[in-house]
């Protein structure tokens, strides 16, 4: 099997460590691309916990619809930007 390596806000991530993960839990300093490079790895994740997630935009909220189907629960509590029209698009998914 290859291991494929990244790089996420400075961390070196496995992405096939990635493929069975069901409860992610990202707060603080997350970007945009951080998470929008992750979530494709993520295929599987049931629940997302965003809180605090001060820089994060609708392209983040967007990735997450396109690429976590499966999703049941999703935490957004305290994210300072404007996300409510990609808010839509995740209920629509629902």
């Amino acid at each position: 099997m290859c291991m494929m390596k990244s790089t996420v806000d400075g961390m070196m991530i496995d992405e096939d460590g990635f493929n069975y993960l069901q409860h992610l839990h990202l707060s603080n300093d997350v970007s945009d691309d951080s998470i929008i490079s992750l979530l494709p790895h993520c295929k599987r994740v049931l629940s997302l916990d965003l809180v605090l997630c001060f820089n994060i935009t609708d392209a983040s909220i967007t990735s997450l619809a396109q690429h976590c189907n499966g999703l049941h629960s999703m935490n957004l509590g305290w994210c300072a930007k404007k996300i409510d029209a990609s808010i839509i698009s995740v209920a629509q998914m629902l």
